[in-house]
């Protein structure tokens, strides 16, 4: 629970850090009141807990098989993106993208628009 609600403030963060450098903070619907700081407040709260976790006997052990399973799922995620990435890169070569109505259900023209 401590990483996902870790990793949610951190993908908050960088999300609205995305929208700021593409010009796009004016599309955000619901602004996040006293960001950044309470995102960075939410990550002291989560490191404290992480710290009394790490403090208390009872559940140490849980704080170290949680790390090594986030360390066992990153490994992995960054195999299967990799592979992934590979394989598409062999499958498709690069080529122009779809002109309006070939192909491209997302992209559909309307005659007389």
């Amino acid at each position: 629970m401590v990483c996902a609600w870790g990793s949610i403030v951190i993908s908050h963060l960088r999300f609205r850090k995305a929208k700021i450098r593409n010009g796009q903070e004016d599309q955000i619907c619901y602004k996040m009141p006293l960001h950044p700081y309470g995102n960075y407040l939410a990550l002291v709260f989560v490191a404290a807990v992480l710290v009394c976790i790490a403090i208390l006997p009872e559940t140490r052990i849980s704080l170290i098989v949680s790390g090594v399973w986030v360390l066992v799922v990153f490994v992995a995620y960054t195999f299967y993106t990799r592979t992934q990435r590979q394989r598409s890169d062999r499958d498709c070569p690069a080529h122009e993208p779809n002109q309006p109505g070939e192909s491209d259900p997302l992209r559909v023209t309307v005659p007389g628009v």
